[in-house]
C-alpha cells in the first residue's frame, strides 16, 4: 500500500491527522516529528480545508523532501470515516496521530487499541 520503508526508516508509515483549526502548526508539528525519527508520514488532510493541508505537504517537497516521505491524503466529508477507519486498520500503518475531536475517532481508537 505504501512502499517498503527506506532503510532509514525506524518505523513504518505513520498515519498523522491535523484539524482544520490552527491548520498550519499543527499540520507541520504532525509531520516533522514523525519525519525527525524516520518515518514515513501519511497526511490525513482535513476534508474541510484540504488546500492548505496541500500547501503544508508540498513545502517538504519543495524543502527536498524524497517522493514518498510526506504523502498527502485528502477526500470528502462523507467519506471521511470510511477512509480514516481503512488507515488505522491497514497494517502497514504502525502508529496513528490524531489531532481532533475525541468523539470522532472513538471507534477507531478502541479498535487499534484492542489489536
Amino acid at each position: 500500500m505504501f512502499g517498503a520503508p527506506s532503510a532509514r526508516c525506524v518505523f513504518a508509515p505513520r498515519l498523522t491527522a491535523s484539524r482544520r483549526n490552527a491548520l498550519v502548526i499543527l499540520a507541520v508539528r504532525a509531520i516533522v516529528f514523525p519525519l525527525a525519527a524516520g518515518n514515513i508520514v501519511v497526511f490525513k488532510s482535513s476534508e474541510l480545508s484540504p488546500r492548505t493541508h496541500f500547501l503544508v505537504a508540498e513545502l517538504f517537497r519543495t524543502a527536498g523532501f524524497p517522493a514518498g516521505m510526506v504523502n498527502l491524503l485528502g477526500h470528502s466529508c462523507e467519506d471521511a470515516p470510511r477512509i480514516t477507519e481503512a488507515l488505522i486498520r491497514a497494517p502497514a500503518v504502525r502508529k496513528v496521530n490524531f489531532t481532533g475531536r475525541r468523539r470522532r475517532a472513538a471507534g477507531s481508537w478502541r479498535w487499534r487499541a484492542s489489536t
